[in-house]
């Protein structure tokens, strides 16, 4: 996702227009994937400041992931603002600032690591979202399911209380 800035580098202190897309398949982030439905739209305003470039701009697509308690596919939204600078050569006083060469504006480094940064860590399906049995994996979504009541009751040490029985032809007085 380039942009050319040669228009630019004449005109310094003045804004320039730009709207691009790319179509981009997956990300990993946090060692989790996160695939794109729909290429990034980039729309925004580039200005040569006579030695650097500061790129400001909007950036939409919709992704899907896994629902962090269920495992059931999520599709969301994903748009957010940046604001970088772009410099000729690197500099080490100025670590944030990416470089371009060329004349073009390479903007796919920057907007994955953005992408990286603005991507939510966590992802539910619905907020109600009952998330999976941890006994027998079943999504407590479509089904109840009544392991984990059984599994603390035959591990208990008050289980052998299940088996006394309290009739009335057995009691004593």
């Amino acid at each position: 996702m380039k942009i050319n800035v040669s228009a630019a580098l004449k005109r310094p202190g003045i804004s320039v227009e730009f709207d691009c897309s790319k179509t981009i398949e997956s990300i990993i982030v946090a060692g989790e994937k996160f695939e794109f439905i729909s290429p990034l739209k980039v729309i925004g305003t580039m200005m040569h400041t006579g030695e650097d470039f500061i790129v400001k701009g909007q950036v939409k697509a919709k992704y899907k992931a896994l629902c962090n308690r269920c495992s059931a596919v999520v599709i969301n939204d994903l748009q957010f603002g940046f604001m970088e600078e772009f410099s000729k050569q690197e500099d080490e006083d100025y670590p944030d600032r990416y470089v371009y060469a060329n004349n073009d504006i390479d903007l796919e480094v920057m907007l994955i690591n953005n992408i990286s940064l603005m991507i939510p860590m966590k992802h539910v399906c619905t907020e109600d979202c009952k998330g999976l049995c941890p006994v027998c994996g079943g999504n407590l979504n479509d089904k109840d399911c009544n392991c984990i009541e059984d599994k603390i009751m035959n591990s208990s040490p008050f289980a052998k209380i299940k088996e006394i029985s309290f009739d009335e032809d057995n009691r004593e007085v």
